[in-house]
């Protein structure tokens, strides 16, 4: 707990400045709420002294102390507001420069750490418990200085008024440090269980939402709603824990809290009577026990978020401290790259995914494309025909074997320098919740209008957005939801070549796609993979045929290869590939046109 609250503090240093200001502000605040009991005090003994019947020297000290109250009021509330401001604007600094640096380090993971984490968990890591942890850093930092500087001034004052009183209540001091330490540590066990449920409640929300129309396809809207319930009651199960705790440590605070005034009260009293000390000065002694506790109950409060918030601060130091397994801190760039594309090759190539390590998919695969050739991979599915393109991306790394472009280990080249040289297109392709020349230009920020205008021309789409009332600034919606599958396709196509890439991995490009989308979609990749080497995960028959060769998937390696009429003569080929066309032919597949899809 110690190291988190040291972490959390280390965060804030960027705003010291602006804290330091602010914590001189916050003293002085507290010195002035400590001169209203004592020009309380006073008044009261202007009281005392007109029952002796000097009236006017009563009204002047009565009247002075009335004017110092006005005084200390208007300073108060002068450095109250500058403590405010400078405390808010300091918090609101460390969360965003949080956010961002998880955010960042978030991006930079491996994606099999993707393949076993929520989205919903992350968001709410970036958002909630982050919250969290900037009101520790300055929020909370003030409440507890606030409350420790109105607790140790008015033990000050209160020491100054009567030592003997002041003892009575340093005693109480110790049990209930210790009822604090006790009961804290409980509180953060169950904050650190709430932020973990609240998270599990805002991924199911999530998938819902991001499928919304397949769950308005099956009418499933109340099981989503009971979904969500069911993991909303479970956080509210530790929530209900935890208010109990706050509640009972609340309580407990305040009935000792109660008890010591009560004996104050008390011991005063006597100590008045035996007149050791005035009416006034027994009224101002009162009014400084109010204050520090109110100064205590503060701290006590404090010390409550405190331990909520270090129980998400786990959960972001954790994030925001993992290193990649597959760190971008390649050097080297491809060394044949030429105008006519860049080799790519898989060399004994061992792999398994991840979430399923038990799993192999590839065992020992070998495949070589030249620079400028095109090779179509097929196979059934599952045989590892997308898992390829992943490696060859380096969005996993083999658990055995090599991945080379222009002869240079993937894990060697420059990260940035790898996927300019490496374009995608995917089956499904992802638009972002932006205008179509933000999506085109994703890949090249810096990409002039003409630039992306070619882009979009190339990929035969570019009539299509001019015909727009918006054109390039045309709002796509989430996921791209407002244009048609061969549309964002095509946007896709667009995005990858503005790079202009020296190879194009082509996942299932056209598979979910009506035949004029395919039409369109076809000629543009005929257009963009001219120079370029091109791996084309296939199922279509002409986009098979018009490939240099044909890598057949089985068995986690590559069973055949060769041109399509070479794999389908019987004489040559290990039948592989000629069973996979004859089982489409005789109609056990989608259709004649098409083999297996992964």
């Amino acid at each position: 707990m110690k190291q988190d609250f040291k972490r959390i503090i280390q965060e804030s240093k960027g705003q010291t400045n602006r804290l330091m200001l602010g914590i001189f502000f916050l003293i002085l605040t507290a010195l002035c709420s400590m001169f209203l009991p004592y020009f309380a005090g006073k008044m009261t003994d202007a009281v005392t002294i007109a029952m002796t019947g000097d009236s006017a020297r009563a009204k002047r000290k009565a009247t002075e102390a009335f004017y110092g109250i006005l005084l200390v009021s208007l300073l108060g509330g002068v450095f109250q507001s500058a403590r405010s401001y400078l405390f808010n604007t300091a918090s609101y600094k460390v969360v965003a420069r949080l956010r961002n640096r998880l955010f960042s380090n978030i991006l930079k993971q491996e994606i099999g750490f993707f393949d076993t984490v929520t989205s919903g968990s992350l968001i709410s890591r970036l958002t909630a418990d982050t919250n969290l942890l900037k009101n520790v850093a300055t929020q909370n930092l003030s409440m507890f200085l606030r409350g420790l500087a109105t607790a140790v001034i008015g033990l000050a004052f209160m020491f100054l008024t009567s030592y003997r009183l002041t003892l009575v209540v340093i005693a109480a001091f110790p049990p209930l440090i210790f009822v604090a330490m006790w009961q804290g540590r409980r509180l953060r066990n169950l904050s650190k269980e709430t932020q973990a449920a609240l998270a599990e409640a805002t991924a199911v929300a999530e998938d819902s939402l991001g499928a919304i129309r397949t769950v308005r396809g099956f009418a499933r809207e109340v099981g989503e709603a009971e979904h969500f319930a069911m993991s909303v009651d479970k956080a509210l199960g530790v929530e209900m824990k935890y208010g109990l705790g706050h509640a009972l440590f609340n309580g407990a605070m305040m009935a000792a809290a109660t008890a010591v005034l009560g004996a104050t009260f008390w011991y005063g009293s006597l100590l008045a009577i035996e007149g050791d000390m005035t009416i006034g000065q027994l009224n101002a002694f009162i009014l400084y026990s109010i204050n520090s506790s109110a100064g205590l109950f503060l701290i006590s409060a404090t010390f409550v978020s405190v331990i909520q918030a270090l129980g998400a601060s786990t959960r972001v130091f954790e994030l925001m401290d993992r290193t990649s397994r597959i760190p971008m801190d390649g050097k080297d760039k491809p060394g044949d790259e030429s105008e006519h594309g860049v080799a790519v090759a898989l060399t004994d190539v061992h792999f398994a995914y991840p979430s399923n390590p038990e799993r192999g998919i590839l065992k020992g695969l070998n495949l070589d494309v030249p620079a400028g050739h095109t090779v179509a991979i097929v196979g059934p599915s599952g045989a590892g025909k997308s898992t390829i393109a992943s490696l060859v991306m380096r969005f996993y790394e083999p658990s055995g074997g090599v991945v080379t472009i222009g002869g240079v280990p993937v894990a060697n080249i420059d990260h940035v320098h790898l996927h300019a040289v490496v374009g995608i297109v995917s089956q499904e392709p992802v638009l972002f919740a932006r205008s179509i020349g933000a999506n085109a230009r994703f890949g090249a920020p810096d990409a002039t209008e003409d630039e992306v205008w070619r882009a979009l021309e190339r990929a035969n789409v570019a009539d299509f957005v001019r015909g727009l009332d918006n054109g390039l600034d045309t709002w796509v919606g989430e996921r791209g939801i407002k244009l048609s599958g061969g549309q964002k396709q095509r946007i896709a196509i667009a995005r990858a070549i503005i790079v202009n890439p020296k190879a194009l991995l082509l996942d299932e490009a056209t598979s979910a796609l009506d035949a004029e989308s395919e039409r369109l979609v076809n000629a543009s990749l005929d257009d963009v993979m001219k120079g370029r080497t091109s791996i084309v995960i296939a199922h279509r028959l002409s986009t098979i045929q018009g490939a240099d060769k044909v890598a057949v998937l089985d068995g986690g390696v590559v069973a055949e290869q060769g041109t399509h009429e070479e794999l389908m003569n019987p004489k040559s080929a290990k039948g592989v590939y000629a069973n996979l066309m004859r089982r489409q032919l005789m109609g056990l597949g989608a259709s004649t046109e098409h083999l297996d899809e992964t």
